[in-house]
């Protein structure tokens, strides 16, 4: 890279440069690949040249010279794959919206990962939720002699599931059905048992790319059991298949839909214990249902315990049409 550098050659020199690993004495961060000279490409070459114990770290690269030989010695694609894939996660929603570049494959392993990475919080969130819902439990059962935070847990809990005015024992009964859903929800992201056939079926793994492509409007969707023999596809109820879509979700609402899936793949599938998508149920639709409704919609539950989760403040920054419908009061 001495003279009149050629576009597509500095281009090549900064796509081997982010195919070195860091302990190789690789860019961090990487390169833009570009194809232009500027100092954080030569600077790249002349740390390269350094932690390699180049004979001359002179930032230049020259034909057939021994910075070009060794760069081809220790540069991988499947490094470059793995640089830019963290470079993605660690940027978060921003740069993922640069995934269009990155290639299927590759889009389908960070989609992956991010959701291995969302986990813990996943986690968090039905335990707290489960926590929610039991303190508006024993605000139904014991009243006035109940804890105020308990009271305030029951104003969020009948808010997103609004019981109203039906009997103290139908609503212990609801809240009883509630308590149920996220105790399995929790049963399957907490508790990574490894299968009697090998893997892990709870936790990250329930995850799965959708093998079929296309669906490519679609952000995410769980099969149900009842049609699986029905199945030609690959496509079975063990799993919540995630599509194209979801990729350029903001965190939080990355987060969310995850969610709003997992409690469709813990329900019960008998009609009356279904957790379901009900017609004009989603986001702020979902708070114009009836109460019987909000028991069986996935949304939800994924909105109680999103706001739970997160806030307000967070769940409205990830979904704004949800500011005229939950009150500010409610943090």
């Amino acid at each position: 890279m001495g003279g009149v550098n050629a576009r597509v050659d500095v281009l090549t020199i900064q796509q081997l440069l982010n195919g070195v690993a860091p302990e190789e004495s690789g860019p961090l961060p990487l390169l833009a690949e570009d194809g232009i000279t500027g100092p954080l490409t030569q600077g790249a070459i002349h740390k390269f040249q350094k932690g390699q114990q180049l004979k001359v770290a002179d930032g230049r690269i020259d034909p057939d010279g021994p910075t070009l030989r060794r760069l081809n010695e220790v540069s991988t694609p499947g490094q470059r794959a793995i640089a830019q894939l963290r470079a993605v996660l660690g940027a978060d929603v921003p740069a993922v919206r640069n995934l269009a570049g990155l290639g299927p494959a590759l889009r389908r392993a960070l989609r992956l990962k991010r959701t291995e990475r969302t986990l813990p919080d996943l986690i968090r969130a039905g335990r707290e939720g489960l926590r929610v819902i039991e303190q508006a439990m024993d605000h139904v059962a014991l009243g006035a002699g109940a804890l105020a935070s308990n009271a305030q847990s029951f104003r969020k809990v009948d808010f997103h599931f609004r019981f109203g005015n039906q009997p103290q024992a139908q609503t212990l009964q609801d809240l009883g059905f509630i308590r149920t859903t996220f105790r399995r929800l929790n049963g399957v992201i907490n508790n990574p048992r490894p299968s009697v056939f090998g893997g892990n079926p709870f936790g990250v793994a329930i995850f799965d790319i959708d093998p079929t492509g296309l669906r490519p409007d679609w952000r995410a969707f769980t099969p149900m059991q009842t049609f699986e023999d029905r199945r030609k596809d690959g496509i079975t109820s063990g799993h919540v298949y995630l599509c194209d879509r979801i990729d350029f979700e903001a965190q939080d609402l990355f987060a969310h839909i995850l969610l709003h899936e997992l409690f469709h793949f813990v329900d019960d599938e008998s009609k009356e214990r279904r957790i379901v998508d009900a017609p004009n149920g989603y986001r702020e639709g979902a708070f114009k249902l009836a109460h019987q409704p909000r028991m069986h919609n996935a949304d939800n539950y994924a909105l109680f315990t999103s706001h739970v989760a997160i806030g307000r403040a967070r769940l409205i920054a990830s979904q704004p049409t949800l500011a005229t419908v939950i009150p500010q009061d409610m943090p």
